[in-house]
């Protein structure tokens, strides 16, 4: 019985670790306005040239 216990205290030990290298919700926050809303602001501007270039 004794080993169980230890056998799953060494294991919520190795989850508790491994969640800590999970970076915070702001992180992802961060990262959504740096590589996303560029993207989106690309797409957007193709967008915006290809309409335009249909016009002429």
């Amino acid at each position: 019985m004794w080993e169980i216990f230890q056998f799953y205290k060494g294991m919520i030990n190795m989850l508790k670790t491994i969640i800590s290298y999970i970076p915070s919700w702001q992180v992802f926050v961060q990262t959504f306005i740096v590589f996303f809303i560029p993207y989106l602001m690309s797409k957007l501007f193709n967008w915006i040239q290809t309409s335009k270039e249909e016009w002429e």
